[in-house]
C-alpha cells in the first residue's frame, strides 16, 4: 500500500535517524511524497524545496518511511554548506543621457576559505528603471570568479538614481543559495534653469523646444546631454522683451541653448503700461528725507518717480538731526507713514519743523556779596545758535536784566555749557535767573533758580540822592553832562572786636574780626570757624539815635548771641518783649544811654531759647550778689565792663590785655553810580563807575555817555570804612534835551582888515533836531554897520568896519544863534585889526 514518505533534517547530529529527529519534511511544507506500493525501491528527494541553509555549516538527515505495516527509518547522513562572499566595484555609476549610453562594473564572487569546494553561480539582477538594460559578461561561474555587468541606457530612460540588486545563486547538493550585492546607477540629464527680471517680468513669457519650458509657471526643465534648447521670449500683457543674460545674451527673442552643463539663462522685461507721476515735496525750517517702498523716491535729491497705474506707494518721513516731522499734506495726512495708490498724478509735502534750542538752567556758582556766575545749558538742536542769561529780582522775572554779549554756541546736535558773570548786586539779597538761546527756529528758556548773595553787614551810613544839577555841556555841543549827588545819614555804630568769658571763652562782635576780606570765608584764627568755611556777615550795631542795640554776636562754644531779636524770627518788634518766663518780660531790649553812656537791658543765647525760664539770657547790667554792682559801659569809642551770663556762661568781660569791644562810628569810603535809560538797570548799565574809592558824594557824567531827548534813572551806593555795602539807592530820574544845542560858527573876510575897511561876516552854525534858526545877534567891538546901515547885529550875514585903531589890535566880535524851539549858544571869536592904510592921491604935474 501507499506509504507516505518524510525525511528527518537537523543542523545536530542525534545519533540515530527516529520520529523525534529534527526537522520534518514534507509535513512542513505540507505536502505529501507517495512512493505508491511496490515491491522494489523507489528514490526520492527533496528536490524543487527550498530549505533555509547557513553559510559553511553542516547539516544532518535521515530518510523514513511509513506504511500501515509501521515504520522504518534510515541512516543519518549528512553534509555541509558553501560559504561564497560577492563583491562590485565600482559600486556606482552614471549615464548621462545624451552623453553616455552605458556604464561598467565588475561583479565578483569569491570562495571563502575553509568551506567546501564551490561548483558554479548563476547571476541575475533586478531593479533595472525602465528603458535601462544590463548584460553580464558570464552568465555563470565557479568562485572565485569576475563577470563584467552592463548598463545600457535608452534615449527614453528616466532620470534618477536606482538601486540594483545583484543576486549569485549556488545550487550545490541541490539547496539553492542565493547572494546578494547592491550597485547604485544614476540616470542623468542636464537642467536648463530660466530666470526673469526688471518691470515686466510678472507679463512677459519664455517657452522652449524641445519643450519643457513655459516660464510662465513652468521655469526648469531637464534635457539630454547635448541637447540643443532654443528659448524664445514673448510679449504678453504689456511686457516688452528687453535681453538676454546668462547662457544667452543679446536682444533678440529667440536663444539656442546647448546643454553640455547645467544651464540657467535670465530674461529682462520692460513694462508698458500706463505709468502715473507721484512727486514729494518739502517744506518748512527743518530738513529731512521722504522715501518711498516701492523704491524710486530719495527727497534728498529725487522727489519724483513713475509708478504704474494702481500700484500703492507708501512714503515714509525721517527728520534729520534738530529737526522734527510734522506732518503730510497733499496726498497724504498724518504723521505717520502714508500710502498712496497711484490711480492718478500725485503729490505730497512733509513738513519739517527746524526744532528750536533746549535750554536749561544750572545752579549758580561762584557767590560773592555783589556778584555770581550764572550757568547753563543749550542743545542747538543743529541751528546757529546764541545763548544769554536774563537775571533780576522778581520771582517771575517779570523785568529782567540781561547778560551782554550774547555767547555763540554753534550749531552741533549735544548739549553746550556755558557761564556769565554778573555783578553790582546788593549783599544778602535773593536773586533770580534763567539761562535762554535762541536760533532760526525760536527761542527756549530754561526754568528759573534763585540764589542769595553773600550777606555782609549793612554800612552805618546810608545813601540820600539829592537834586541834580543839568548843564548843557561844552560850548553847547557837547552831550548833556548831568551832576548828581547824594547827603549821608548816619544810623548805626557798629561794635568791632571780642570779649571774653571763662567758660565759653571768645565772643566776636563783627564778622570781619574772622572774614578780614569781606568775602564771606573765613580766614581762621582763635574764636573763628576754620579757614576757608563760609559764614554769615553779623555784628552788634548801636542806633545813633535811640542807642538801641540790634544784631548778634558769635561764640563757637555756645553759637548766636542776639541784642534784640530775642524769638529768633528774624526782626525786633513788641513779641520780644513778651517771650514767656523771660527775665526781662516788658523791659529786655538792650540799650545805651546816651547821656551817661550805661548799657542796660539783656543779650540772648538763641540756642536756649527752647528750654524757657531764664536759661541763656545776659544781664547787661545789675547787682550781684555781694551786693556789689555790675554792667558795661561806653567809655569814648571802647565798651568796658561786666556782666553776668548765670552759671553756663559766666562772667563776660568786655575788656582786657589781649580783647575788647570798640564802637566804630563810620563814614564813605567808596561809592558806585550807575545811570541808564532803563529803570531796571540792566547789566551792564549804559553808565556805571564801579566802585570809586572815594568820600566824596558827586558824580559829573561824562561827555559823551548821554542821548538828547531821554529820560535817564540813576542810583548809587556807598561802603562804608568797615568795608560794608548798602543797597541801591534810586535818584530822581531826570530828562535831557529834546535835542543838541546850536553849534555856532561864523567866518569874515578880508581875514586881517584895516581900520574903516568893510568886513563882510558869513554865519555858518548848524542847529539839530529839524529846527531852524530863528535868531542872529551879532555883538562887535569899536565898529558900525555897514550893511545893513542899522540893525546889522540880528542879520545872518551882516558887513561892518572897525573904527581907527593906533596900532594894530584884537577886536571881539561874538554870535548868539537861537533856533526856533529856543536853544541858544553864543560863540566869540578875536579878529585882528590893522591901523588905516595911507591914502593915495594922482597930483598932475605942475606946469
Amino acid at each position: 500500500m501507499a506509504s507516505p514518505q518524510k525525511l528527518g533534517f537537523s543542523s545536530t547530529n542525534p545519533g540515530s535517524c527516529s520520529d523525534t529527529f529534527g526537522y520534518r519534511y514534507p509535513e512542513t511544507y505540507n505536502t505529501q511524497k507517495s512512493l505508491g506500493s511496490g515491491t522494489s525501491s523507489v528514490s526520492f528527494d527533496t528536490a524543487g524545496v527550498g530549505l533555509s541553509h547557513s553559510r559553511n555549516t553542516t547539516y544532518y538527515y535521515c530518510a523514513i518511511a511509513e506504511n500501515s505495516g509501521g515504520k522504518s527509518f534510515g541512516s543519518i547522513v549528512s553534509y555541509t554548506t558553501r560559504d561564497v562572499s560577492t563583491g562590485v566595484n565600482p559600486a556606482s555609476g552614471q549615464i548621462v543621457l545624451g552623453k553616455e549610453t552605458a556604464v561598467s562594473t565588475t561583479v565578483t564572487v569569491t570562495h571563502v576559505s575553509g568551506g567546501p569546494n564551490v561548483g558554479p553561480v548563476d547571476f541575475s539582477i533586478s531593479g533595472l528603471p525602465s528603458g535601462v538594460t544590463a548584460a553580464f559578461s558570464l552568465s555563470s561561474c565557479t568562485p572565485t570568479c569576475n563577470s563584467t555587468l552592463t548598463f545600457t541606457a535608452g534615449g527614453g530612460a528616466t532620470q534618477g538614481v536606482y538601486p540594483i540588486t545583484i543576486e549569485a545563486t549556488d545550487k550545490y547538493l541541490s539547496i539553492k543559495q542565493i547572494y546578494k550585492t547592491t550597485y547604485t546607477l544614476t540616470i542623468a540629464k542636464r537642467t536648463l534653469t530660466v530666470t526673469k527680471s526688471s518691470a515686466g517680468a510678472a507679463n512677459g513669457t519664455v517657452t522652449s523646444s524641445p519643450s519643457g519650458i513655459n516660464c510662465g509657471a513652468d521655469c526648469s526643465e531637464v534635457y539630454n546631454y547635448g541637447t540643443s534648447v532654443t528659448l524664445t521670449a514673448s510679449n504678453t500683457n504689456g511686457a516688452v522683451f528687453l535681453n538676454w543674460t546668462g547662457a544667452c545674451t543679446g536682444s533678440g527673442t529667440t536663444c539656442t541653448v546647448n546643454m553640455d552643463a547645467d544651464k540657467s539663462v535670465n530674461a529682462a522685461f520692460g513694462q508698458t503700461f500706463n505709468t502715473k507721476t507721484l512727486t514729494v515735496s518739502k517744506s518748512g525750517a527743518g530738513s529731512g528725507t521722504v522715501t518711498s517702498s516701492p523704491a524710486g523716491i530719495n527727497c534728498g535729491a529725487d522727489c519724483s518717480e513713475n509708478y504704474i497705474d494702481g500700484t500703492s506707494v507708501t512714503l515714509t518721513a525721517s527728520a534729520s538731526a534738530g529737526s522734527t516731522f510734522t506732518g503730510w499734506s497733499g496726498a497724504c495726512s498724518g504723521t505717520g507713514t502714508c500710502a498712496v495708490t497711484m490711480n492718478s498724478a500725485q503729490s505730497a509735502t512733509a513738513n519739517f519743523n527746524a526744532n528750536s534750542p533746549t535750554t536749561s538752567t544750572s545752579p549758580v556758582s561762584s557767590v560773592t556779596a555783589n556778584g555770581a556766575a550764572l550757568n547753563g545749558s543749550t542743545n542747538p538742536n543743529g541751528l546757529a545758535t546764541s545763548a544769554w542769561f536774563e537775571w533780576g529780582t522778581s520771582a517771575s522775572l517779570s523785568t529782567f536784566n540781561t547778560t551782554s554779549p550774547t555767547q555763540n554756541l554753534g550749531s552741533g546736535t549735544s548739549a553746550v555749557s556755558y557761564s556769565a558773570s554778573i555783578s553790582g548786586l546788593s549783599s544778602g539779597a535773593t536773586y533770580y535767573f534763567r539761562a535762554a538761546a535762541s536760533n532760526s527756529a525760536g527761542t527756549s528758556k530754561g526754568t528759573i533758580l534763585n540764589f542769595t548773595t553773600v550777606a555782609v553787614a549793612a554800612p552805618g551810613v546810608s545813601v540820600v540822592p539829592t537834586n541834580l544839577t543839568v548843564t548843557p555841556g561844552d560850548s553847547c555841543v557837547a552831550a548833556l553832562q548831568p551832576t548828581l549827588s547824594w547827603d549821608l545819614s548816619s544810623a548805626m555804630w557798629f561794635s568791632k572786636g571780642w570779649a571774653w568769658s571763662s567758660n565759653i571763652r571768645w565772643i566776636s562782635f563783627n564778622s570781619s574780626n574772622c572774614d578780614t576780606d569781606n568775602d564771606g570765608q573765613s580766614n581762621g584764627g582763635s574764636g573763628c570757624p576754620v579757614a576757608g568755611t563760609g559764614m554769615s556777615a553779623y555784628s552788634v550795631k548801636i542806633d545813633s539815635a535811640n542807642g538801641n542795640f540790634s544784631g548778634y554776636a558769635w561764640s563757637s562754644r555756645i553759637g548766636w548771641i542776639a541784642f534784640g531779636d530775642y524769638n529768633a524770627d528774624g526782626k525786633i518788634d513788641s513779641s520780644d518783649e513778651s517771650i514767656s518766663g523771660a527775665p526781662c518780660s516788658g523791659n529786655c531790649r538792650a540799650k545805651l544811654n546816651l547821656s551817661n553812656n550805661q548799657v542796660t537791658g539783656w543779650a540772648r543765647v538763641l540756642r536756649y531759647k527752647s528750654f524757657g525760664g531764664d536759661r541763656g539770657w545776659i544781664k547787661l547790667s545789675g547787682t550781684a550778689t555781694n551786693g556789689s554792682t555790675y554792667g558795661i559801659y561806653k567809655n569814648g569809642n571802647n565798651l568796658e565792663g561786666y556782666v553776668w551770663g548765670s552759671e553756663n556762661i559766666g562772667w563776660i568781660r568786655f575788656n582786657g590785655t589781649n580783647y575788647g569791644v570798640t564802637v566804630v562810628v563810620p563814614t564813605q569810603s567808596a561809592y558806585q553810580v550807575q545811570v541808564d535809560s532803563d529803570p531796571v538797570f540792566p547789566f551792564p548799565a549804559e553808565v556805571d563807575t564801579g566802585k570809586v574809592a572815594s568820600s566824596g558824594r558827586t558824580y559829573t557824567v561824562p561827555s559823551g555817555k548821554l542821548n538828547y531827548g531821554m529820560t535817564y534813572y540813576w542810583r548809587a551806593k556807598i561802603w562804608d570804612t568797615e568795608n560794608s555795602e548798602s543797597s541801591w539807592v534810586n535818584g530822581p530820574s531826570f530828562g535831557t534835551a529834546a535835542h543838541q544845542y546850536p553849534k555856532v560858527d561864523f567866518e569874515w573876510t578880508p581875514k586881517t582888515p584895516s581900520a574903516f575897511e568893510t568886513v563882510e561876516f558869513k554865519d555858518k552854525s548848524i542847529v539839530y533836531g529839524g529846527t531852524s534858526i530863528s535868531d542872529w545877534l551879532w555883538t562887535f567891538q569899536d565898529a558900525i554897520c555897514k550893511t545893513p546901515a542899522t540893525g546889522c547885529e540880528t542879520v545872518q550875514n551882516p558887513k561892518i568896519t572897525f573904527n581907527e585903531v593906533a596900532e594894530k589890535s584884537n577886536k571881539s566880535v561874538s554870535l548868539k544863534v537861537t533856533d526856533s524851539d529856543g536853544f541858544s549858544c553864543l560863540l566869540n571869536k578875536s579878529i585882528p585889526v590893522n591901523v588905516k592904510l595911507p591914502e593915495i592921491k594922482e597930483v598932475a604935474p605942475k606946469k
